[in-house]
């Protein structure tokens, strides 16, 4: 009978199992699906370091790379995931040696974590840590405490130091989770013994004694009532682990003249030094520096981190990808002065945009210039005067129309009249290696110009100086040991010649004089101007110099020139106030050029004509006295050609 019993029961559990074995188990038992990880984590745990009771947590992410572990003591723990389960975290994670481990974080209000333990979360977790400063934030100034003493937090057997210093009031020292706040008569010095009286929040006193240890990385502490028989509770080289390196870059992918945003997220770092290749600055020891690329290419950066216990450094080559400049620009010689409505020739126009560009003549002298798709939030106009006929140009101003960009531009003879003239003009935005502005205060003793018409590669702001009438000092920050090339334009309403005195460098800053005349009189008049620097040709096909000898009537090679092809440019007089250029290799079409009067006095220059010669290209300047006379004067050159 029993041996019955046990054979109907064997049969029922085979039934059973081959029923289960035919099902879907979890759509039997009503399994929910895997929790979707890593999606409500606190933001500020990412990317640093934090001490919680002895474990060390770090990058808290679903990412298994390097990096991205927990330690306890000097046992790594490397997760695969983690879990969010009634408010605590479940970290699942393995160390190199096999061991697996899981830990249990709770989150706090939405910025900090109130605790990490290993114990089971129904077993209770004590709050060690809660949104406080990351250990090793700069260094204690003043109060006399050693140098060494960082203005932070440090762990010395269950007693935390917070800000040891004679300035208040958020100071004190912790110990579990009492904290006992002290004043600046608190703080003394005893036998070589930083004594601090601390006070709690229930009124509850105690005195806490700091030496400093035998090297630059001890800290002593002790809560006995004696200057005497310290135990040393801090030593940052064995308590504190190495910083780890950690960064990101607002964009790995820019074109010339643009710039990125560095951001550090390394883990207890108390000194940065970065270090940029192809970049300006190329190093930095700020914590989140911002670097200007000037130049085309793939460019490493690396950053290494220092504290007490050592440094790290992170590498990444190639990191940032410099593309050849974007730069919003266009050009156009405007060659029918009496003609109503017309298209400048293709040959010595463009519009980077791809659009057409228009001149209006209005009346007299009164021309607008459009580039059709140009329209930009900062731009920036230069022009010269073209031809043999003396007179002046001058930009009355310049704005967006829908999708473009208008100039209006007004051409005088010699005695400040209206009248038709030929001219080139020029327009850039940014994002090329140098500077440019719109000098709008002619009266103002010293301003800096508006933003949505200035610009600089170096990133500082200009500065604009005048000193008397007409004269003005333009200072551009940063710009380093290139002399590079200066253009300036009367601008406004104000009937008036813009050139340049002289440049030079100060310091790492450019300054640049400048005059303003009147153009019929040639005196000393207030005006605006426009003045853009060009700081060298990267990924630019053009060229500039600056005649200095102009009484040479052999060929000479200009002070201050660049040219992007191969080889050089030379210049000489032909007759009085009459110049050729020769630029080697840059021959065709497609450019444009302008011209400043240099030097200090009232003459100007104008673009006489510019044609081929052979590979190179061959270009007229004339000069002229304030009477429209022709005169031997100093001038700078520039010339660019299509993207």
């Amino acid at each position: 009978m029993k041996s019955l019993i046990l054979l109907v029961r064997l049969m029922t559990l085979m039934i059973l199992l081959t029923f289960l074995q035919s099902c879907d188990l979890d759509e039997l038992l009503g399994k929910e699906e895997d929790p979707d990880f890593g999606k409500e984590l606190p933001a500020k745990i990412q990317g640093s370091w934090y001490n919680a009771s002895g474990v060390w947590l770090y990058e808290i992410g679903t990412d298994t790379e390097e990096g991205y572990y927990i330690q306890t003591e000097d046992v790594q723990y490397f997760y695969t995931e983690y879990d969010l389960t009634s408010g605590v975290y479940t970290v699942l994670a393995e160390s190199l040696d096999g061991n697996e481990a899981q830990f249990y974080i709770i989150p706090g209000s939405e910025s900090y974590i109130m605790a990490i333990s290993q114990e089971s979360p129904s077993s209770g977790l004590v709050t060690v840590w809660n949104d406080i400063e990351l250990i090793g934030s700069g260094e204690v100034s003043g109060g006399g405490l050693p140098t060494t003493m960082y203005d932070g937090w440090y762990n010395a057997n269950s007693i935390w130091l917070w800000s040891i210093q004679k300035s208040t009031p958020d100071n004190y020292v912790q110990t579990g989770n009492v904290k006992y706040y002290f004043e600046e008569a608190d703080v003394s010095l005893s036998n070589e013994a930083y004594k601090v009286l601390g006070v709690s929040a229930s009124g509850t006193a105690r005195t806490f004694y700091f030496k400093h240890g035998a090297n630059t990385s001890e800290l002593q502490a002790s809560t006995v009532s004696s200057t005497s028989g310290f135990e040393t509770y801090w030593n940052a080289v064995s308590n504190i682990p190495l910083p780890h390196a950690l960064f990101t870059a607002s964009s790995g992918n820019i074109a010339t003249g643009e710039s990125v945003q560095f951001n550090d997220y390394a883990s207890y770092a108390v000194k940065y030094l970065w270090t940029f290749e192809g970049g300006t600055p190329a190093t930095s020891s700020d914590k989140n520096p911002k670097v200007t690329y000037n130049s085309a290419g793939e460019f490493k950066v690396s950053l290494k981190v220092t504290n007490y216990a050592g440094t790290h450094t992170e590498e990444k080559d190639n990191y940032i990808k410099v593309s050849a400049s974007s730069v919003t620009r266009g050009f156009a010689w405007c060659g029918n002065p009496t003609s109503i409505s017309y298209t400048p020739s293709t040959s010595y126009s463009y519009n980077s945009k791809g659009g057409a560009i228009s001149v209006t003549r209005s009346t007299t002298g009164s021309y607008a210039v459009r580039f059709a798709g140009m329209s930009m939030s900062n731009a920036h106009v230069q022009a010269s005067l073209y031809g043999d006929s003396e007179g002046a140009v001058r930009v009355l101003s310049w704005s967006n129309s829908g999708a473009d960009l208008v100039v209006d531009v007004r051409t005088f003879d010699n005695e400040a009249n209206l009248a038709d003239r030929t001219f080139n003009i020029f327009v850039t935005g940014t994002g090329f290696e140098g500077a440019y502005l719109y000098a709008s205060e002619e009266s103002l003793g010293s301003y800096t110009p508006t933003t949505t018409k200035s610009y600089n590669s170096s990133g500082g702001s200009p500065t604009i100086t005048s000193s008397s009438v007409g004269t003005y000092k333009v200072k551009i920050p940063g710009a380093g040991s290139s002399l590079g090339n200066v253009q300036v334009t009367a601008a406004g309403a104000v009937s008036a010649i813009a050139k340049v005195k002289e440049w030079s460098i100060l310091g790492n800053d450019l300054i640049i004089e400048v005059r303003t005349y009147h153009s019929g009189t040639g005196a000393l008049k207030d005006a605006e101007f426009n003045l853009l620097y060009t700081k060298n040709l990267t990924n630019v096909k053009g060229a500039y110099g600056y005649a200095l000898y102009e009484t040479a009537t052999t060929a000479y090679t200009p002070s201050r020139t660049s040219n992007s092809a191969t080889g050089t440019m030379y210049m000489r007089k032909i007759e009085t106030g009459s110049y050729e250029v020769i630029v080697s290799n840059q021959a065709g079409s497609g450019n444009t050029i302008l011209v400043t009067a240099h030097g200090n006095n009232n003459y100007k220059a104008s673009v006489s004509s510019w044609s081929s010669y052979g590979a190179d290209l061959k270009a007229y300047v004339n000069t002229y006295n304030s009477n429209g006379v022709l005169t031997d004067a100093e001038f700078t050159f520039f010339t660019i050609y299509q993207d």
